[in-house]
């Protein structure tokens, strides 16, 4: 039985995509507006991205401006 799979939108905002990717057992797909898959949300990643942002204060880092930073490194874990 196949499920629809939630994905997360490339520009979505953190605070969105928080609840879907703490609720998910699995990675999500992050898709860009074509619905091509971009990389993988993981719970670890988002809780590492948390930390970062907590650590700088809540200033904006490198791995901000750079979004797919975090879904490229998951990608190869997906595969």
């Amino acid at each position: 039985m196949i499920e629809e799979v939630p994905t997360i939108q490339g520009d979505a905002l953190l605070e969105e995509v928080i609840p879907d990717t703490l609720e998910s057992d699995l990675p999500l797909p992050v898709v860009d507006e074509s619905g091509e898959v971009q990389g993988m949300l993981s719970r670890s990643s988002l809780a590492e991205v948390l930390s970062d942002q907590n650590s700088s204060g809540g200033e904006s880092t490198d791995r901000d401006a750079q979004p797919d930073s975090v879904t490229e490194k998951d990608k190869d874990t997906a595969a």
